[in-house]
Formats: structure tokens, C-alpha cells, sequence
């Protein structure tokens, strides 16, 4: 059927509720509700949608897809617009931010059953706002921490490992000096470099800022001191005769975060492990941020292990005391990425193994998520 509209004339379609087809001028036609103007027809073919709302374009997923024609536009439950362009569907870019923070793995702290161990440092960080595009898989992938001086050895701590996420990249601790007179053994370079051992013509590693600090130190031929891991925030301390504390980390960045060491009510990631000692009574304390404490030595009667960082922190391994004890394990690092929860996909995997896992939580309109070791993807 065929209908010629002449002049001004209309067609209506349903008098009740007043919904027409009109001609408005020379080959030109509306739809109009309620005498209101909803869709104008130009004699050019353009068309033009009146008003202030919106429209919707057909919406399914890749196997509902139409035979593409050129101009084709539709909205695909991948959560993002497509359009048949050049005999191909192509997606239309539209991204949104998030909150990230990404943490390297801590580093091993040093030892020797003869002379104390310095602190492994704490592996670095990047945080900040990452541009997501729907669609795209992002790689989330976790540094192992490094570990400890292995009990009745002489070595300095392993490196912590990097995590990347996206154009994020945190790189790992330096290990903690090992103890050995007459021996150069210094802390290892990191993001946070490792604490000197007693080590002879040993020194502090260093760190690379901004992701971290250097370990304590005091330089070559002083080999009566022991130095703490580098932290985040602070380098390591020194003492002479071991048990030099941590360097403290930092608080994590990622607002509605759980991730990282409780205290006083915050969450602490990226603190440097303590160094070993002899003849004290307590150890020294790892970084606040996960490091952990170094082992002691008491007159050859009292020995105290030291301790691992604590885990999915970044912190660096407490130093080995002066005994056939193991040096402290560096934490493995963590990814934090906080969403708009009108944006989150749902579509998060682990890297597998067994502690690989990712966590959410819900948070004032956003979806953080968190993958611990090795990590996983996230569909934009």
C-alpha cells in the first residue's frame, strides 16, 4: 500500500492516543505523539530525533549479530556499541577510569650461621588512574616474593618480582645483605634496596625512588653494623650490632581497600623487613607495611627465627640471626583496581594455582577488585 500525502495533510494512526504522520512541507514528514514532534524526515534522507531523551539501538550478543551491511549500528552485550564498518564489526571506544595500585614482591632477607643478615626492602608500587576501554583483557600479573637466606648458608636474600598491570609496572625489593667477615656482601638494589649484613666491605642496597627507599647502611668497612630493608615511605635504619628496624611503607591508596597490614585501623602495604641481630632481647621490627622482624641471638644460649613478611603486602623478609636459622621470606605484591560499579563487567579470572585468587567489594558506587599471587585478567 502506498500513501500520498499533498500539502499539509495527515495521517492518523491512532486517535486515541493521538499519535499521527504528518506532512510538514515539501517531502517532509513527522511522527508526532501528542501533537509533540518525535522524528522528522527530511527529503535529503537525514533524520533527525526530536527531544531530550534517547533511543535504543538493537541489542544482542556476537552469535545474535545480523548479516553486516556498511553503516549497521548495534549494541552488544560485551557491554559496548558496534558498528559494521569496511565488511567488519568494530567496536566503538568508549572508556572509563579506575583507581589502581599495583605492588611488586618483597625481598628475602639476608643471613649466615655465623654473622646476622640485613632486611630484605620492600617491593615498589604504582598507583593511580588507568583509562579502561570495554572489551579489552587486562593482564594482572603478580611478583613472587623473594625468599629468605636458607638456614646454615651464606648469601644475601632473593629479589622480589614484578607485577604488571596494564602500563603499570612495580618492581621488586633488593635482598637483604648476607653476613660474612671479610666478604663484600651488600644489600641488593630494588625498589627498595636490601639492609646491609655484617658483611666487612659491605654497604646498604639501593633503592629506586619514587617507588622506594635505599636500605640502611653506613657505607663500606663498618662491618659492625646491620641494616634494615627499605620501606616505601622510609629508608631502613642502622645499628651497630644488628636488630635495625624496617623502613616503614605506606598506607594503601585504593579508598575501601582491605589489603595490606592492619594498624590502628589502616592498611599498611610495602614495609621493608628488620635486620638480624646478637645479644638482644627482642627483634628487630619489620617496616609497618608487612616487613618482617629479624631474628636475634642471645649471649649462645637464646635464638629467635626471623620472621616472613606478611602476606600480599610487599614486605620485605626479616634478617637472619646469627645461627643456623633461616632468613625471613619477602611478601609476594598484590593488584588493587577500584571500578565504577556501573562499568564493573563481572568478568574476572585467578592466574590459578594454589593462592591465586581475586576478591571483590562493594564501596560508595565502586567495585574493588584484588588478585594475590600470581594474579589473573579483567574484561573492561
Amino acid at each position: 500500500m502506498t500513501l500520498l500525502f499533498n500539502g499539509n495533510s495527515n495521517f492518523n494512526i491512532s486517535s486515541t492516543n493521538n499519535a499521527a504522520l504528518v506532512s510538514v512541507g515539501a517531502n517532509t514528514i513527522q511522527f508526532q505523539s501528542d501533537t509533540k514532534n518525535v522524528i522528522t524526515i527530511f527529503s535529503n534522507t537525514n533524520v533527525v530525533f526530536n527531544g531530550n531523551s534517547s533511543f535504543v539501538l538493537p541489542i544482542g550478543n556476537t552469535a545474535n549479530r545480523p548479516t553486516g551491511a556498511n553503516g549497521m549500528i548495534r549494541y552488544s552485550t560485551d557491554r559496548t556499541v558496534e558498528v559494521f564498518i569496511g565488511g567488519t564489526w568494530s567496536t566503538v571506544i568508549t572508556s572509563y577510569n579506575g583507581q589502581l595500585l599495583v605492588v611488586g614482591g618483597g625481598a628475602g632477607g639476608g643471613g649466615s650461621p655465623s654473622y646476622g643478615g640485613g632486611g630484605g626492602g620492600a617491593g615498589g608500587y604504582q598507583t593511580g588512574v588507568i583509562v579502561l576501554v570495554p572489551g579489552q583483557l587486562y593482564y594482572a600479573n603478580i611478583g613472587a616474593g623473594g625468599l629468605g637466606t636458607p638456614a646454615g648458608t651464606t648469601s644475601n636474600g632473593q629479589n622480589g618480582l614484578v607485577s604488571t598491570f596494564g602500563n603499570f609496572y612495580a618492581y621488586g625489593g633488593g635482598g637483604g645483605g648476607g653476613g660474612n667477615s671479610g666478604q663484600a656482601m651488600s644489600g641488593n638494589l630494588g625498589a627498595s634496596g636490601g639492609g646491609q649484613g655484617y658483611a666487612q666491605y659491605g654497604a646498604f642496597g639501593f633503592g629506586l625512588p619514587p617507588q622506594g627507599n635505599n636500605g640502611g647502611g653506613v657505607g663500606v668497612s663498618n662491618p659492625g653494623y646491620y641494616g634494615g630493608g627499605g620501606g616505601a615511605n622510609t629508608a631502613g635504619s642502622v645499628v651497630n650490632g644488628g636488630s635495625a628496624a624496617g623502613g616503614t611503607g605506606i598506607v594503601n591508596p585504593i579508598t575501601g581497600s582491605t589489603t595490606g597490614q592492619l594498624v590502628s585501623g589502616q592498611y599498611w602495604i610495602c614495609g621493608g623487613g628488620a635486620s638480624g641481630g646478637q645479644n638482644n632481647l627482642t627483634p628487630g621490627q619489620g617496616g609497618k607495611g608487612g616487613g618482617g622482624n629479624g631474628g636475634y641471638y642471645v649471649n649462645g644460649v637464646g635464638y629467635q627465627a626471623a620472621n616472613n613478611a606478611t602476606a600480599n603486602t610487599g614486605g620485605g623478609g626479616g634478617g637472619g640471626p646469627l645461627a643456623s636459622l633461616s632468613a625471613g621470606n619477602g611478601s609476594s605484591g598484590i593488584i588493587v583496581l577500584s571500578v565504577p560499579t556501573t562499568n564493573y563487567s563481572g568478568a574476572i579470572t585467578s592466574g590459578g594455582g594454589p593462592t591465586g585468587t581475586y576478591t571483590t567489594l562493594a564501596n560508595s558506587g565502586n567495585t574493588i577488585i584484588t588478585w594475590t599471587y600470581p594474579g589473573g585478567t579483567y574484561l573492561a
